[in-house]
């Protein structure tokens, strides 16, 4: 199994806890059973399956079973990065320094940002399509956020300039 693949079986079976929890917890809030399934694309009954799970032992009872195979060692040495641009290949070098192993996921067939991070450091420098779509994927499940405000091309200065006077949130986006 490659870096890459553990990482991304490894995050999605931690997301998979965490998104199952938020589904009865949502329930339990006073969501309707037959909304939440309908939202996440479920069945109603898996949704009564973790209330009946949350009412015999908590939300402990909602936690992930145990992977399969030999147990991953969580001991903070490994860190992988999505993407490798302005903030990753600082943060590779610091993590780097500090004796960690580095993982970069890179866009498919990107050798000169894979070259990059290799050249500062990561173990590892790679990517497919199907890991960044598998990543993508959990955003809504999980809840994850991301702001980009939409720029014209024609207005790239007031990007920038915008940027330099903090007026956004997130990363900018210039689209033509």
């Amino acid at each position: 199994m490659t870096p890459a693949s553990w990482i991304m079986r490894l995050w999605k079976h931690c997301a998979n806890a965490l998104v199952n929890s938020s589904k009865a917890r949502r329930v339990q809030e006073g969501e309707s059973p037959e909304v939440i399934a309908w939202i996440f694309g479920i069945g109603r009954t898996a949704i009564y399956r973790w209330l009946a799970g949350y009412r015999r032992g908590g939300w402990g009872a909602l936690k992930a079973n145990p992977l399969f195979g030999r147990p991953p060692k969580l001991d903070g040495k490994k860190l992988g990065l999505y993407g490798f641009g302005a903030a990753a290949h600082t943060v590779a070098q610091v993590a780097k320094w500090q004796g960690r192993t580095v993982f970069a996921f890179t866009r498919p067939g990107d050798v000169a940002a894979q070259s990059f991070a290799r050249s500062l450091g990561a173990t590892w420098a790679g990517g497919s399509d199907q890991d960044g779509l598998d990543f993508l994927r959990l955003f809504p499940e999980i809840g994850i956020v991301t702001k980009t405000p939409r720029y014209p091309l024609s207005q790239a200065n007031q990007a920038l300039a915008d940027l330099r006077a903090g007026r956004f949130e997130g990363a900018a986006v210039l689209v033509p």
